[in-house]
């Protein structure tokens, strides 16, 4: 349901070409999608599957907006730093922008 819906939001949007898949983050090999890489997540994760995500990154040049950042302490843990923060127009009230350099 929620892949459909991003393609569907997507398309509404305009002209962009972004790739849609599913699979589980922290199996991914996020060398594949080149760099650099942004990586949109609305805290979709427990700390530990988030940790493994994190890890899959590895030496990928990669920007994370991170919405309702619940375990931002994690992505300081896997060498990211804060690059950004504000408050978010939704309830769940920040989102943090995290950057891993290579």
């Amino acid at each position: 349901v929620l892949f459909r819906s991003a393609r569907r939001n997507c398309q509404r949007v305009g002209p962009v070409n972004p790739t849609f898949f599913v699979a589980d983050a922290a199996d991914l090999d996020f060398t594949d999608f080149g760099s650099p890489l942004v990586v949109y997540l609305y805290n979709p994760f427990s700390e530990s599957v988030l940790s493994g995500m994190l890890k899959s990154v590895g030496s990928v040049q990669a920007h994370i907006i991170y919405v309702n950042p619940i375990f931002a302490k994690t992505f300081m843990e896997h060498g990211f730093t804060v690059v950004g923060q504000r408050n978010s127009f939704h309830e769940s009230g920040r989102v943090m922008i995290f950057k891993k350099s290579i």
